[in-house]
Order: structure tokens, then sequence, then C-alpha cells
């Protein structure tokens, strides 16, 4: 060692043993900082004391941070012990439902009138299933005497068939007794008519105790004093018949009368009378009860029928009074229809007519035909339609008185109205197999093309379009072709006269076309007849054979009342060599040159 050296250390002595000490206390803190255990000892006072500072001071800060993760852990800890948890829960279970209907009957009732409610309906869900099945054996069986009386019991009462027919069913059956402490809601003794246990009967008490109370307790609130004796489930019914220290519970089946009510009654009070002090007691245990000796009380309830049966005599005669007063009814049913049936067909008529009148299509006409008289509806736009459509009445049903209710209207005039009514009118004259017509609408003029079968249609349409309110103008550009007449008249050989079955021919051909008025209807046009032989024999023989055969066919035109001068013989004769049908008269249209 040298002088520095041995300076140094004089100089640095304090020094050494500083950093000597630190470098050991640092040796020390690492150990410790890797050693759990230290750590946990060294910082499990102050994290104690910490959390304990905090619930104190900033509690609301600490629920929002800690509650998630206590739910979170609540969860997965019931999640996992179930069992365990149902098994420390059950024994206060019902101590807590029993002070919870003492302090809170409104929640309670609340709370568990769905699910009580869905205990009734499982409980009566077999009883209605039976229900449903008597009712369609009834049905089924709907033509004898016993359906004929109901229908007509069913009248007389006012009420449906069904609903009758449910009454018979549900002839007051009661399904199930409970007796409950009046007090308390403790169930004392439960009765069922099929030995159908209720489960949770004790639950089903103490709803019924809770209910009953809450409406006591709201009625209450007003001067008068009443007892809740009934509540409606469905189509049941749970009949409530209370006494000082308990009350009965029935749930019924239909409905029961006052007579079994009174019968109930009094078994109530016979059981209080004489069981009441043990009754007014009761804490729930029911060994204290005799409740052998008041079941054998209640029991009977099962039995009673809620039904009342006549005498055979008289069943008899009502039977007799039922069955004329169907007779009667059906009589009277008949004759309403058969009425009903020949107004509708007339309305029908009138209606027909209605849609075959071109003027009258155009306008929602209704007719109502009740009683003799036939009221007419709607609106036109002139006084003339009024009476058109009167008069059309008088002649399809004259039988019928009219009241004529139809109102004069003035149409607003569009260019889509005017144009609506052009082809609705053009679409009914369309609707006749010799009429074809198409019309132009443009600047309230109106052009009509096409071809209409006679003169009076054509005079018609014109005036019908025409009147047309919006049409100033009517253009025609239509022309009268009459309906094609394309017929042979044929004959056997040698023969030139008419038969019988000839002459009808001919006489359809008259009645069909009115060609007694062709000089008015189908102006312009005249008949061409044209005779036709065969080739056999000589032709002046042939000529002559079918000249006189059309003279005869125009001499029976013409005693049928067809003007003379509208039936013209064609000169020339046609062979033809296809046997009868060459002998013949051929009728057809020809128009005649201006």
């Amino acid at each position: 060692m040298n002088d520095f050296d041995t300076l140094r250390g004089l100089l640095l002595h304090q020094e050494k043993a500083a950093i000597s000490e630190l470098e050991h206390t640092l040796a020390t803190l690492l150990k410790e900082t890797r050693d759990p255990d230290l750590i946990i000892e060294k910082l499990t006072p102050l994290f104690n004391g910490l959390m304990h500072h905090t619930i104190e001071n900033e509690r609301v800060q600490f629920l929002e941070t800690f509650s998630p993760i206590i739910s979170d852990l609540l969860k997965e800890t019931i999640q996992g012990s179930t069992d365990d948890i149902a098994k420390v829960m059950a024994p206060i279970m019902g101590d807590a439902i029993k002070e919870q209907v003492r302090t809170q009957k409104d929640t309670i009732v609340d709370a568990l009138y769905p699910v009580m409610g869905n205990m009734i309906s499982k409980y009566v869900s077999g009883a209605l299933k039976d229900t449903l099945d008597e009712i369609n054996a009834k049905v089924q069986n709907s033509f004898s005497s016993t359906a004929v009386k109901r229908k007509i019991k069913a009248r007389i009462k006012g009420v449906s068939e069904s609903e009758l027919l449910f009454q018979e069913v549900h002839a007051g059956e009661i399904q199930t007794l409970f007796l409950i402490h009046k007090a308390s809601g403790l169930l004392i003794l439960q009765e069922n008519r099929n030995a159908k246990i209720i489960v949770e009967a004790d639950m089903v008490s103490s709803m019924l105790s809770a209910i009953r109370s809450f409406v006591n307790e709201w009625i209450a609130q007003s001067d008068d004093t009443f007892e809740l004796n009934a509540i409606d489930y469905g189509d049941s019914k749970i009949y409530l018949e209370v006494s000082g220290c308990c009350y009965l519970a029935l749930m019924v089946r239909g409905e029961i009368r006052s007579e079994m009510r009174q019968n109930i009654t009094k078994v109530l009070s016979e059981v209080v009378e004489k069981y009441g002090d043990t009754i007014s007691k009761f804490n729930g245990d029911t060994s204290t009860l005799p409740l052998g000796e008041i079941s054998s009380k209640m029991k009977p309830f099962f039995e009673l029928e809620d039904t009342k049966v006549s005498s055979p005599s008289s069943s008899k005669g009502l039977m007799i009074v039922l069955m004329m007063s169907a007779l009667l009814i059906l009589g009277a049913f008949g004759y309403t229809q058969y009425l009903s049936y020949i107004e509708e067909k007339q309305e029908q008529n009138i209606l027909q007519a209605f849609y075959h009148t071109p003027e009258l299509n155009l306008y929602r006409l209704s007719v109502d035909v009740n009683e003799k008289e036939a009221l007419l509806e709607g609106t036109v736009p002139h006084e003339r339609l009024r009476i058109i459509a009167e008069s059309i009445v008088e002649k399809e049903e004259p039988d019928l008185k009219i009241d004529n209710r139809i109102v004069l209207t003035v149409p607003v005039v569009t260019p889509e109205t005017v144009y609506q009514l052009l082809e609705m009118l053009t679409k009914v004259y369309n609707s006749y197999n010799s009429i074809h017509v198409a019309f132009n609408y443009t600047n309230e003029i109106v052009t009509l093309k096409g071809e209409v079968p006679n003169s009076i249609k054509f005079e018609e349409m014109i005036k019908y379009y025409s009147e047309i309110v919006g049409v100033n103008k009517l253009i025609i550009e239509m022309r009268i072709k009459p309906p094609e007449i394309n017929q042979n008249i044929t004959y056997d050989i040698a023969q030139s006269t008419l038969n019988t079955s000839q002459q009808e021919i001919i006489d359809l051909l008259v009645k069909n076309f009115d060609l007694k008025n062709m000089s008015t209807l189908y102006e312009g046009y005249r008949l061409k007849l044209t005779g036709y032989a065969d080739s056999s024999g000589s032709l002046e023989k042939n000529r002559h054979l079918a000249h006189k055969r059309a003279e005869n066919v125009k001499h029976y035109f013409v005693s049928l009342g067809v003007n003379n001068e509208h039936v013209f013989i064609d000169k020339e004769m046609i062979l033809k060599s296809d046997g009868r049908k060459a002998r013949a008269v051929k009728i057809v249209w020809e128009k005649i040159d201006d």
C-alpha cells in the first residue's frame, strides 16, 4: 500500500461503512420482494386499514367498484351449489311467505296471482276436457227430442243454444274443497272429488286469504260492509263461505244454485258450532283437530247434483208443445225464406233490365224490394232517366209499388269523367253480338266508328252519346250492317212447294230479324233469294224449278207480313252437283244501290 491508498482510506472510511450498510439493506429488500409469503405478511395490516378507511369515507365509490365483482361471485356460487343453497333456504321459506302474507298482502297478491292461476288452470283442464266430450256427445245427438226441447227452451229464455247446452253439462259440480283458518290463512282440510291432490295447497290457501283480505280492506273504505264470496277464473268459480274462525273455499265447475249454497252454509255452521273453539286456536298442527269428523261432514258435498228432473207426464206434454212450436217456427221460417227468395229474384230482374238499358247503365242505381214495394235509389242527370227507370220496374214487375228516390244531380264535368261515361256506354253496346263500335274523344268532340244492325239502334246510339254532359259535337262514321243471314231452304227431287219444316225455318227468320219492319230497321237493304238446282235433267226444266222454288219462298215471306218490295228474286240460276244441297233457295242480305 502506498501513501495515496493510505490517504484515501483515511479520507473515505465513513463512506465505505455507509456503502456497506446500503448494500446489506438492498440485499435484504431484494430477498423480501422475491418472497410472496413475506410480502403478504407485510401488506395485510396496511390493506385492512385501507379498506376500513375507504368504506367509511368513500362508501358510494367503493360500492360502484365492487358491486359487479360481488354479483358475479354470487352467481357463480349459486350455479355451482344449487342443492346446498336450497337445503339452507328450505326451512325458512314457509315462515318467510307467511310473514309476507301478514305484512305485505298487496305485494304477494300481485306476485303470486299468476302462479295460482296456472295451478288452478292445470287442475281444471282435465275437467274441462270431460266437459267438451259431453258437449260433443250432445251435439252428435242433435236431432233427438231433447235437442229439440233445448232449442225451444233457448229461444224462450233468450240465450244461445250453446250456452244452454253448456249449462246442462255444467250442472254445478264441486271439484275441490278447502277449509281455511280465517285469521292466519293456514290450510286446515282439503277434500277432492276425484282424489286429485292440489300441489302446494298451503300456498293456494295463503293466496286466497291474501286476496280475500285485500278485497275486504278495500271495501272497508266505504260505509258498507261486504264479504268476497266468489272469484271467477275462466269457466270455473271459487266460492267462499265465511264464518267466524274459518271459511270454506269451493272450486266449482259450472254454477251452483241457491239450494246448494244454503246446504253449504248449514254444514259450515254445524262445523263451527261444534269445533269452533279448537279451530280458532289452530296454529298449523293438524293433530290438534278432529279432521276425520270434519271431513265426514264435507264429503257429502261431492255427491250433490244441482239438477232438477221433471216428471214423465210433464215431459210428454212439454214435448207436444215443443214439437208444435217447432213446426210453427219452421213454417214461419220457410215462408220468410220463400218471400226473401222472391224479392231477391225481382231485384235481379229489375237490375238486369237496367243493365240492358244503355242510358241507365251509365249510372249506379240500386233496387231494394221489400213487402211488395220497390225502392229505387241512385243519381241521374236528367228527369227523363228517372221516368225511364220507373217505367222499367212497371214493365218487369207490374205488381210492385214503386218508391222512386232517384235524385237529380248536376254531374261534375271533367275530361276524365266524360271519357269514363263514353267508355261505359261503348262497353254496353259492344256486349251485343251485332254491334261493333269504337269512339274517339278530343276537345269535347266524339267520333263514332263501327257497325250497327239497324237504323233504330243507329238513332238510339246517336241520342245516348249526344246526351252525355260534356259532349258538344258528335261525328258519325258508323254504318248499318244487318245481322248476317245465310240460310238455305233445301228441297227433294222435283219439289218446289214448301213443306211444314221449311215454313218453320222462314217463320224463325221473320221473328228473329223482325223482317216485318225491314223498311224501318234495315234501311237500304233487302232480301235476295237465289235458286239452286242440281245438274240432272234438262237445263230449262232445272231453271224453271229453281225459279219456282224462289217464287214460293217470296210468297211465303209476303204472307207473313214482309213487304213485297223488300224481297228480291235473283234471275240467275246456279247449277250444283252435290245432291240435296244443290236443290235449294239461298237467302242473303243485299244492299240497295242509291
